[in-house]
């Protein structure tokens, strides 16, 4: 998942980056989970996966972002792993409570924020 990242968090843009199969994508739109973000980039439909880096370009195009103010957070190391050498930020997603943590110091976002 990507997170463009900016001290203003009404300026914060949130969109899925995911790696996934039709049946999968069907399964996460009924539960109206891919309706929490702003934009929806799905490997199925855009015919490359991460760790691909034409994956993470084509999404920065498209949301006109620079890697330096962009942050995947994943669950894979190699995705994690990836989007850093293109420059952007990466967090490997471990449990609620870290990531809460690292958005709190990182992006200056209160743990008890709707963002974090």
């Amino acid at each position: 998942m990507f997170r463009t990242v900016t001290s203003d968090v009404s300026a914060v843009s949130s969109f899925v980056a995911n790696s996934t199969s039709d049946s999968h994508y069907v399964s996460l739109t009924e539960m109206e989970w891919y309706g929490l973000f702003d934009a929806l980039y799905v490997s199925n439909k855009m015919g490359v996966a991460k760790p691909a880096l034409e994956f993470y370009e084509r999404i920065l195009t498209a949301e006109s972002c620079t890697p330096d103010e962009t942050l995947l957070i994943d669950d894979t190391e190699g995705n994690v792993a990836s989007a850093e050498a293109m420059g952007l930020h990466g967090i490997l997603f471990s449990d609620v409570n870290n990531l809460r943590e690292w958005l709190a110091a990182y992006a200056s976002i209160p743990p008890d924020s709707p963002w974090s």
